[in-house]
């Protein structure tokens, strides 16, 4: 690889995330006695963020943490995780994994094939993102589980419209693009609110774009094409702002809704509530950015794609990768994902703030910063 297409000088590691966590942990002990000697089910315990919350309830003293999965993982496992396996949308499934359980905590989700997807039924979205939680929360209830807490997302009110520090009253979004994950998104939303009452404490949290180590889906995408391009010779209107949600800011959020439902059960049960690091970057050059950087390329643009291009493109790629999907034809980006990234959308997190005692515990930089050390410790860029 010609030396020229790197940066003369690589951005310095990030401070150790390991360390840095176990600070965060010390720091943050007041939370400890909602998790201590409870017993929790986690609903998509083996994904990006179920895997956080199930390492944060076992190293905050969990009696249990049993995880509702297809297929257990290979290898060895901590002593007080437990299986349950099977789909979560066969009530019978979902009542033996609420068995016994004190919380649900339901981070599960399917984002369709293609991700973000707006063609076709939509109908596998609808089963596992809908199905799903409306399975889980009859069981909850039919075994008496106390909460239920459901990772949800801020695109629900996201139709391509920009909106600066949107708060719990905005509408759901609606249009007949919406996308098939943002639709059941809402559908899921609307159960889990509806559901609380008569003994279940339900309540949603709502991250917009969740990032950090070992995240595979946005780096999946990128680190290909600023590998193929080698860099990011691109950039788009400059003016775009968006927040972002640290994978740990978010699992802190579960925990402070854990601790607060059950010390104010009457304000805080029933709502849904925006969890982001509470800051306003640029989608392409800060967060995408970053990970150029950390791959060790450079992040010079030399050409602007305006937006009507940057959506109007993806949305043919997203509709003839539908036509000719019996090939295995996936669009990089679809219509959604391109509006995501050229639309400014921020989100208020003073509800957050005020009921459940929310601050963002990671900073966008310092959590890109995490993220940008462990992709250069995943291997380096091509050619190096």
């Amino acid at each position: 690889m010609n030396a020229a297409s790197r940066t003369t000088d690589p951005p310095a590691p990030a401070p150790d995330w390991a360390t840095r966590l176990e600070a965060l942990r010390a720091e943050t002990r007041e939370v400890d006695a909602a998790v201590a000697g409870r017993r929790f089910l986690s609903v998509g315990g083996t994904g990006f963020v179920g895997r956080y919350l199930v390492e944060e309830l076992l190293a905050r003293g969990a009696a249990e943490v049993r995880i509702l999965c297809r297929t257990p993982p290979r290898g060895a496992h901590h002593p007080r995780v437990t299986f349950a396996t099977g789909n979560v949308t066969r009530p019978e499934v979902a009542r033996a994994a609420c068995r016994g359980m004190d919380a649900v905590i339901h981070s599960a989700a399917v984002y369709g094939n293609p991700p973000f997807g707006s063609l076709g039924p939509g109908q596998d979205v609808a089963d596992t993102n809908v199905r799903g939680v409306e399975s889980s929360l009859a069981a909850a209830r039919a075994e008496s589980v106390a909460d239920f807490v459901y990772t949800s997302s801020a695109n629900v009110v996201f139709d391509g419209t920009p909106r600066l520090e949107a708060d719990e009253s905005t509408p759901y979004a609606m249009g007949r693009r919406l996308d098939h994950y943002t639709r059941s998104k809402i559908a899921a939303e609307r159960l889990v609110l509806a559901a609380n009452g008569g003994g279940l404490r339900t309540g949603i949290l709502r991250p917009n774009g969740i990032y950090g180590p070992r995240e595979q889906y946005i780096t999946g995408k990128v680190v290909p094409l600023v590998r193929m391009l080698r860099g990011l010779p691109f950039s788009l209107d400059p003016s775009q702002r968006t927040d972002w949600t640290f994978v740990y800011n978010l699992v802190w959020a579960h925990l402070l809704w854990l601790r607060r439902v059950r010390e104010a059960p009457a304000e805080v049960a029933g709502k849904a509530y925006f969890i982001t690091d509470g800051e306003a970057v640029h989608t392409l050059q800060d967060v995408v950015g970053a990970m150029v950087r950390g791959l060790g390329y450079p992040g010079r643009a030399f050409v602007r794609v305006p937006r009507f291009l940057m959506v109007g493109g993806c949305a043919v790629q997203e509709r003839l990768c539908w036509w000719l999907r019996d090939l295995g034809l996936r669009p990089l980006f679809t219509r959604t994902e391109a509006l995501k990234a050229v639309t400014t959308n921020t989100h208020s997190i003073e509800r957050a703030r005020t009921l459940l005692g929310y601050r963002p515990l990671v900073g966008t930089a310092e959590g890109l910063g995490y993220m940008g050390a462990e992709l250069r410790a995943r291997g380096e860029p091509d050619g190096h």
